[in-house]
């Protein structure tokens, strides 16, 4: 399993695998935009090549048949829940696991960082696994209108004849992009720590039931 894989116990384990990498291969074609996006900013600069948005466009297109399916397996998932009448985890409430200790250490750690355990928290207060998937399904879906308006944004782009795209970016013109990549930026870090930090807080407490190695034990004993 990938390191970023949304929280599961060991019914649910080829959703979650799927769901983490069609999240990998949005993040990646989202990246492979912007790479994109500075290869042809520096066509414009070094080689005076004519701005040519197909492969920006094409990045941000495929992102988002990622998240599209990202969602699908999110409602699958969901469905099942039903269908199995499952609770998902229900060892993370028990007492003996002490949730804020848990949290705590693996912030101090650095591996989860103070925000995304607060949204964790403020996310699982219904006491129930559907909760982080829903909020994970909300985080997507707003990535996914992001994604389209920065798609949207390029289509316009792809259409200048009188200035050159990196005009458009010095002089923060009509169609500026830098303000949507920023958004999306953001609600990438957003989404990303809050699935990393439920995938490792409900990690451990599997660990914990099942009489595994802790992983936040682990970790303190090497200080």
């Amino acid at each position: 399993m990938g390191g970023i894989n949304p929280p599961t116990n060991s019914s649910f384990s080829l959703e979650s695998v799927r769901l983490s990498r069609k999240v990998s291969l949005a993040r990646t074609q989202f990246e492979m935009s912007n790479v994109a996006f500075e290869e042809l900013l520096l066509s414009e600069l070094i080689n005076q090549i004519p701005s040519n948005t197909v492969c920006v466009i094409g990045h941000l297109r495929q992102s988002i048949t990622h998240i599209l399916k990202a969602v699908r397996i999110i409602d699958e998932h969901l469905d099942k829940i039903d269908l199995l009448n499952v609770v998902g985890h229900p060892e993370a409430f028990d007492v003996e696991y002490q949730w804020d200790s848990i949290g705590e250490r693996l912030v101090d750690k650095g591996i989860v960082t103070f925000e995304s355990w607060s949204s964790l928290k403020e996310v699982f207060q219904g006491s129930h696994y559907k909760d982080i998937l829903n909020s994970l399904k909300k985080g997507l879906e707003e990535i996914l209108t992001v994604t389209q308006n920065l798609s949207g944004n390029f289509k316009k782009l792809s259409e200048y004849t009188e200035v050159k795209i990196h005009e458009v970016m010095d002089q923060n013109l009509g169609d500026n992009p830098k303000e949507a990549y920023a958004r999306l930026y953001t609600s990438w870090h957003e989404f990303q720590g809050l699935m990393l930090a439920s995938s490792l807080f409900l990690s451990e407490v599997s660990y914990r039931h099942h009489g595994y190695k802790s992983l936040v034990e682990e970790l303190v004993s090497q200080d």
